[in-house]
């Protein structure tokens, strides 16, 4: 059994969601501007100073890194923001994996896209390197899309039991 340390960091790209948050958070900056200055003209300065700061702190946390750690038994996925805050988003026991494969394998399409909820922790651009794992939290099956690299897939393979894993 391997028991080293192993991790990854993947960069989440951003998707038409962020633009489309980012460019809701410069138009209503405009309109508070626009509406403080018309109604509120004695503290119009502050208040569209303060919706921009704001407006500045949502955008960095859409700035997003997923960080893959592979320790012992234990798979723990966590969320970097903006490169500064950290929150830790998954961490499973890699013996509780039920079935881990890519969610395009005809093999195994079936059964992944049976399980109704699903998280996504990839970067979000390509499927060339996207895996798909079903395990069981809080008594609800999960299945959970990520990255990871052939240090990750090493560390999962020498504690997942066998027939779990389908590495191609």
């Amino acid at each position: 059994m391997d028991s080293a340390f192993r991790e990854q960091i993947v960069k989440k790209k951003p998707g038409w969601r962020d633009w489309a948050i980012r460019a809701g958070l410069i138009l209503g900056v405009a309109v508070i501007f626009a509406v403080t200055f018309l109604f509120i003209p004695f503290v119009w300065v502050l208040i569209s100073v303060a919706a921009m700061f704001g407006a500045y702190y949502l955008s960095t946390q859409l700035n997003v890194e997923y960080e893959y750690s592979v320790v012992a038994d234990d798979l723990t996925i966590d969320a970097i923001y903006n490169r500064g805050r950290r929150k830790n988003k998954l961490r499973c026991a890699i013996g509780d994996i039920e079935l881990m494969a890519r969610p395009l394998d005809p093999n195994h399409i079936s059964v992944l896209s049976t399980v109704p909820l699903w998280k996504d922790f990839s970067s979000g651009d390509s499927p060339d390197g996207l895996y798909a794992f079903i395990f069981s939290l809080k008594g609800q099956r999960l299945l959970v899309h990520f990255e990871p690299n052939d240090a990750i897939l090493t560390g999962i393979e020498s504690h997942i039991p066998r027939g779990r894993l389908y590495r191609s």
